[in-house]
């Protein structure tokens, strides 16, 4: 499929995730039993799951939490993690030194246990998997982003703004970062889309998001024991999932 079809998927992902926060056919944690393993049917198009509820319903909030938290997750991550690396990049010396075998350090250890580590010691749900998500993807940004204002900073338009007095803030931050946009846009799809898996992953162990709220790994996770009967309940969210990463892909794939 073209550049465009994906565009166009993404929006109308990105607009069905915006519905859900307002509005959905049924409440999302609504049980029937009387639905319990219900097939697709007109009223409910994508079925219902072991416990009754609208899978519809459950995949538009579900896919609004899981954007919210990617989003933020990225967010923290290029922020602080820009900031990092825009300081250390530029000046260099020590400050370099120091924040960069502290952030490698980070790095040595695997995600997943310091994940676990963190969500031992203050607990699951949604605003701690931001915490501590974003955080773990500092260090990459900082990385990333440090390397290019290295490339940058002895570039002839970086000594032209030192020459007219532009001071080390607005030298970084005015001058420099705008250009690094082909390094950072293709850091911000990766990231999204890492987001995405690691938040799926973090709830389909329990430790993210919690019941009764839904995530599109929340959704595989509770379905994955009843594949048999209700096969809908974890497809439908995984498919949604897929797409809309792919769909994150292909339309950055431009600037990648």
């Amino acid at each position: 499929m073209s550049r465009k079809i994906w565009f166009c998927l993404l929006i109308v992902l990105f607009v069905t995730s915006i519905v859900g926060l307002v509005w959905t056919p049924y409440p999302p944690e609504e049980m029937n039993l009387s639905l319990k393993n219900a097939a697709p049917c007109l009223s409910h198009p994508f079925g219902n799951d072991y416990f009754g509820r609208d899978i519809l319903s459950r995949v538009m909030a579900g896919l609004s939490t899981s954007i919210q938290i990617s989003a933020a997750v990225v967010a923290i991550g290029a922020v602080f993690g820009s900031i990092i690396g825009a300081v250390t990049g530029y000046l260099g010396g020590w400050l370099d030194e120091v924040f960069m075998r502290i952030n490698d350090s980070i790095l040595v250890f695997p995600s997943i246990l310091l994940a676990l580590i963190f969500v031992a010691v203050f607990g699951t749900g949604k605003f701690n998997i931001i915490i501590v998500l974003g955080v773990l993807f500092i260090p990459s940004f900082a990385r990333v982003m440090r390397s290019d204002f290295v490339k940058q900073r002895s570039l002839d338009y970086v000594r032209n703004a030192k020459i007219m007095g532009a001071g080390t803030m607005s030298v970084l931050f005015r001058h420099m970062l705008p250009n690094m946009k082909s390094t950072l846009i293709p850091c911000l799809v990766i990231g999204f889309n890492n987001a995405m898996l690691a938040e799926a992953g973090m709830s389909f162990l329990g430790l993210g998001v919690q019941p009764p709220e839904a995530s599109l790994g929340r959704m595989i996770s509770e379905s994955s024991g009843y594949l048999v009967l209700t096969p809908w309940a974890a497809v439908i969210p995984g498919l949604v999932m897929a797409f809309l990463i792919y769909a994150v892909s292909m339309v950055g794939k431009k600037n990648i």
